[in-house]
């Protein structure tokens, strides 16, 4: 391993302008969770052998879990519950810092927008936990 990079700076961008094509940054991520390639698999037993012979199929669905410093009025935020109320697929991008950028790209669909609870102490922001469901599998480039 030559280099090992820092997770501060990751961007999440949805595809806000088709033509030209156009990302926009989704501010105040706080936290994000790339999704995860997982095969589907199943042990198949037979009375000839000791061990069980693994058949792996198609891929779990997959999605991709954020939480964010959530401002109501912000044009990237209120795109967030606009697309899930219309149920429509969308193009997104998970930047990574790293050097070269590698980059996940993806479409999916808003499946939740949670609202977390508000702190009566007023030391923690506004917080909306997300989770997009993607509709096939990412690139990585």
């Amino acid at each position: 391993m030559s280099d090992v990079f820092m997770s501060d700076g990751t961007l999440l961008k949805y595809l806000s302008v088709s033509s030209p094509t156009t990302y926009t940054t989704i501010p105040g991520v706080m936290n994000v969770t790339p999704p995860s390639r997982t095969r589907k698999s199943t042990d198949v037993y037979v009375h000839d052998s000791a061990a069980p012979i693994t058949k792996t199929g198609a891929y779990e669905p997959m999605e991709v879990a954020f939480e964010l410093a959530w401002d109501p009025s912000d044009t990237a935020h209120l795109a967030l519950f606009t697309a899930q109320a219309a149920k429509t697929a969308g193009s997104y991008k998970i930047v990574l810092p790293s050097s070269p950028t590698y980059t996940f790209t993806f479409t999916a669909t808003v499946s939740q927008l949670e609202p977390v609870q508000a702190s009566a102490e007023g030391t923690d922001p506004l917080k909306l936990n997300c989770v997009l469901k993607l509709s096939g599998d990412y690139t990585l480039a």
